[in-house]
């Protein structure tokens, strides 16, 4: 079963309970004013680790990663990689933490990439072009890529044209995803073809020197 049909199944059970808010409990625990919360989780993963598994001691069934603010124009390149390989990870701690004190639970819980507004407005309103924004959203969702997040979560967009560009961007590396995971496939398959016919070939091979041996 993929990701994507235990999500549906989940849903038919009945209702699927999300975290809450996650910036208002750093500033409850120290979060500066200015400071970007996502930094937390390099600098204070505990705090973030033990919010999450609050959540779920609540009844979330899906918690999101402490990656409101990760893009491009918050962060640079390697920090940005930093800050989500860590946000998943942190996530990801709290669920096997608290399914292993609740075994009941177990794999009742599911983890979202948490993507926030970029910060930037929108032409014509402000500077940002469309593109540029679906570019953005496009370099977070795909560093996120290579982390095992079940789900995509778009939320806080006071610009619709921005909440497109996030689901645009969700959408055009969800399928580029798709086409290498097709790609990968094929080239498997083709490999196995190769190597059943070197096999064949070499049996074909050891069965004419057999009687060829005969004939002699």
């Amino acid at each position: 079963m993929n990701k994507t049909e235990r999500i549906k199944n989940r849903i038919d059970e009945g209702f699927v309970v999300l975290d809450g808010g996650l910036g208002s409990l750093l500033q409850k625990k120290g979060l500066r004013a200015g400071e970007l919360s996502e930094s937390w989780n390099l600098s204070n993963p505990e705090v973030i680790k033990d919010i999450h598994k609050s959540y779920l001691g609540a009844g979330s069934d899906i918690i999101v990663s402490n990656t409101f603010g990760a893009n491009c124009f918050k962060f640079g390149d390697d920090d940005l990689k930093k800050i989500i390989a860590a946000a998943f990870y942190l996530a990801k701690q709290a669920v096997s933490e608290y399914e292993a004190e609740h075994p009941q639970a177990q794999g009742r819980h599911f983890i979202g990439l948490d993507i926030g507004p970029l910060g930037c407005m929108l032409k014509p309103f402000g500077d940002l072009a469309f593109e540029d924004a679906v570019a953005a959203f496009r370099k977070t969702i795909d560093i996120a890529k290579d982390y095992d997040f079940d789900l995509i979560y778009i939320e806080t967009m006071n610009d619709i044209y921005e909440a497109k560009a996030a689901v645009l961007a969700a959408k055009e590396e969800i399928h580029r995803q798709r086409q290498e995971m097709d790609k990968e496939l094929r080239d498997r398959r083709n490999e196995m073809n190769r190597q059943e016919r070197r096999v064949a070939q070499k049996e074909e091979n050891l069965l004419f020197r057999v009687n060829r041996r005969r004939l002699l």
